[in-house]
């Protein structure tokens, strides 16, 4: 979550200490869940205050926001970053499929050609999702599907929705189906890669793999032969009755010929 320090600074230097803590923790949870809490008491449990102190400050947090707890900047921010995830996703995308058409010629290029525009129109859909999802109130920007394969994910890396690690991944999933990711593959080359005992610092380590993994998918298969079938081995008698029929230049009668021993 990006926080811009003097911008903060001016906006909350009105706020106790306690209101500060209150007040990240709100944007952070915010940020992570890819929505607003779902009412009040929700916005308290967060906060960690108990009900004397929500009471005293709730009105002050509030002003930050807007009356169902929407946060412009921070959705701004969340649209923002749900679009450099999925530009990311597709540059590594682009890059592998460009990789395997050198590889395998004109007809893996024909092949890669057929899945572009799909994939095309599915970015373009989510990117008017996206843009819908920050306009309308109380809608999240992260669909239930990416939290879903969030959870798989992290799971695979042994890393627990706690960790600061976890921070920002829904969002970072969700720019991974966007750009028309299958969970499935998703989640098979995560294992793939801890398997080999890497260690990840962040969800973005796993792209290139993950694209690999798709382009493997669409790799096309190689063509057969057309050609003649191969000639297996000739004995010594067929080969006398071949170079006969050269020398005469006519088909021989095989009573005709011998072969001295």
């Amino acid at each position: 979550m990006p926080l811009y320090i003097a911008d903060y600074l001016a906006g909350t230097g009105h706020l106790s200490t306690v209101e500060h803590g209150a007040y990240l923790l709100l944007i952070m949870h915010y940020w992570s869940k890819g929505g607003p809490p779902a009412s009040d008491e929700i916005a308290r449990r967060i906060t960690k205050m108990d009900n004397r102190q929500w009471s005293k400050s709730c009105n002050i947090l509030k002003s930050f926001f807007s009356d169902d707890w929407r946060h412009r900047r921070i959705d701004a921010e969340l649209a923002k970053a749900v679009e450099i995830s999925k530009a990311n996703s597709a540059n590594a995308h682009k890059s592998h499929e460009n990789r395997r058409r050198r590889a395998s010629g004109s007809h893996g290029a024909s092949q890669v050609r057929s899945h572009t525009p799909s994939q095309s129109h599915t970015q373009d859909a989510a990117s008017t999702e996206a843009a819908s999802a920050a306009a309308v109130p109380g809608k999240s920007l992260i669909s239930p599907e990416a939290f879903a394969l969030s959870d798989r994910v992290l799971l695979a890396m042994g890393i627990e929705n706690g960790d600061p690690m976890s921070v920002g991944a829904p969002m970072t999933v969700q720019g991974w189906l966007s750009g028309g990711w299958d969970p499935e593959t998703v989640v098979l080359a995560v294992k793939r890669v801890i398997a080999r005992g890497h260690k990840a610092r962040s969800l973005g380590y796993f792209e290139r793999a993950i694209a690999d993994a798709h382009a493997e998918l669409t790799r096309p298969l190689p063509e057969g032969s057309t050609g003649p079938p191969r000639r297996g081995r000739q004995t010594f008698a067929e080969l006398a009755i071949e170079m006969e029929e050269r020398i005469r230049g006519s088909e021989p009668d095989a009573a005709t010929i011998t072969i001295d021993g």
